[in-house]
C-alpha cells in the first residue's frame, strides 16, 4: 500500500493533485475542502492516502492528516458508500463535523 506521498505540486484541477515525487508524478483524488489547503503549484505537499483497487482500476485518494483517512476509511466499510460517496462527503463537510454528525 502507499500510505503516505509527500512531493512538488505539479498541478491541480477540481479534484484532482499531481505530486510528483522522485519524477514520478502521482494522481491523487482529494476531497474539495483539502484541495484549498494543499499547497499551490511548484510547492511542496503530503498527503496521507489510501490505495483503492479494483480489478480494473487503480486509484490512489489523498488526506491532509491522518484522522480525515480514518474517516474516509470508516465511510468505506458502511454498505452502500463507496470511495467515490466518501469523498463527496468529506468535500462539502470537515471531517470533524462529519464524525460529530455520525456518532
Amino acid at each position: 500500500m502507499i500510505g503516505s506521498v509527500e512531493g512538488v505540486v505539479r498541478a491541480k484541477e477540481g479534484n484532482r493533485i499531481v505530486l510528483e515525487v522522485s519524477g514520478v508524478g502521482f494522481e491523487i483524488l482529494v476531497p474539495i475542502r483539502a484541495m484549498e489547503r494543499v499547497g499551490r503549484e511548484g510547492e511542496v505537499a503530503r498527503l496521507e492516502t489510501y490505495l483503492h483497487v479494483r480489478e480494473d482500476a487503480l486509484t490512489l485518494y489523498g488526506f491532509l492528516d491522518e484522522g480525515e483517512k480514518k474517516l474516509f476509511l470508516s465511510l468505506i466499510g458502511v454498505s452502500g458508500i463507496g470511495p467515490k460517496a466518501a469523498l463527496a462527503l468529506l468535500s462539502v463537510c470537515e471531517a470533524g463535523e462529519l464524525a460529530r454528525i455520525i456518532r
